[in-house]
Order: structure tokens, then sequence, then C-alpha cells
């Protein structure tokens, strides 16, 4: 899975999971989402929200563009090893 969106009881969550993988990523989630003055709710790869205007949309674009497939398919093989 390289991201995924479930619905809660009371929130729905995005999940990234190269976020998880690498901490370029969550540095560039948490710049983002601090420059276009949004709170992030975040768990270890998750975003937490209720509403959709909660996402900051430009910036998990963004983030989800930055990791290529064959850099997503490398990081996933390493961890199966």
């Amino acid at each position: 899975m390289y991201a995924a969106l479930a619905s809660q009881k009371n929130y729905c969550s995005l999940y990234l999971m190269n976020v998880y993988s690498g901490s370029t990523y969550l540095k560039k989630l948490e710049s983002g989402y601090k420059k276009n003055n949004k709170k992030l709710k975040m768990g270890k790869c998750c975003i937490r929200f209720k509403d959709l205007e909660e996402i900051d949309l430009e910036t998990v674009a963004s983030v989800v563009s930055m990791c290529s497939v064959d850099e997503w398919i490398a990081v996933y093989e390493k961890a199966r090893s």
C-alpha cells in the first residue's frame, strides 16, 4: 500500500506510507502544513480529519508525488528483507 483512505467512527484517515518510511517526506508534510497555517493531526503515517477543508491538498499531493514507484518498491523490498 502506498496511500489509503479509511473511514473511522469519528473521523477519516489518509494513510501516506512514504511519510512513515522517510523523514524527508515527513518534514515536507509538516513544513507545508505550517506554511499554509493548517493544523496537522497525525499519527505515524496517517492524517486524521473530519472535514476535507482540514487537509492541505497541495502539500499532500506534493508529498505523494515526491516518491516514484521504483523508489517505493525499493523501500518496500528493503523492509521485507
